[in-house]
This record gives structure tokens, C-alpha cells and sequence, in this order.
């Protein structure tokens, strides 16, 4: 079944929205859509790639087999 995408959002809403039985506050299911990092906070995002340094070494990523040699210039330039 294909639904309008102007409806899509609606039809989505409308069937988590049950007062007897909420499955998400309000606030939350009829919030507007926001980029990733705006909706978890940048400093969610900074604990992230602080992490992932200290995981990942740059000799780490050159010595990795990637398919293509070009995806690790992109990585660390």
C-alpha cells in the first residue's frame, strides 16, 4: 500500500497516538524532525569521535584494507 508522502507523517503519528495507552509522550511524537547531532546534543557527539580517536589510530586506518586506497586519503585528509 503506497501513501501519499503528505500523509505519511500523519498516518505514522496518528497510530502511536493513543491516550488510553500512550506509547510516546506528545512532546515527543509530534515533534518537528531534527538533524541527528541536534537532537542528542554536540556533546554527545564530541564523547563520540573522542572515542573513536582513541579506538582508531590514523596508522590504524592506513594500514586498513580498504577496497579502494582513495576512501583512506578522504578519511584523513
Amino acid at each position: 500500500m503506497d501513501i501519499d508522502p503528505e500523509w505519511k507523517m500523519w498516518v505514522l503519528r496518528k497510530a502511536f497516538d493513543d491516550d488510553q495507552k500512550p506509547y510516546l509522550p506528545k512532546h515527543i511524537l509530534y515533534r518537528q524532525k531534527e538533524q541527528f547531532s541536534d537532537g542528542v546534543g554536540y556533546s554527545w557527539i564530541d564523547g563520540l569521535k573522542d572515542h573513536a580517536n582513541k579506538q582508531v589510530t590514523d596508522s590504524m586506518l592506513m594500514n586498513a584494507a580498504f577496497s579502494h586506497s582513495d576512501h583512506k586519503r578522504r578519511i584523513l585528509l
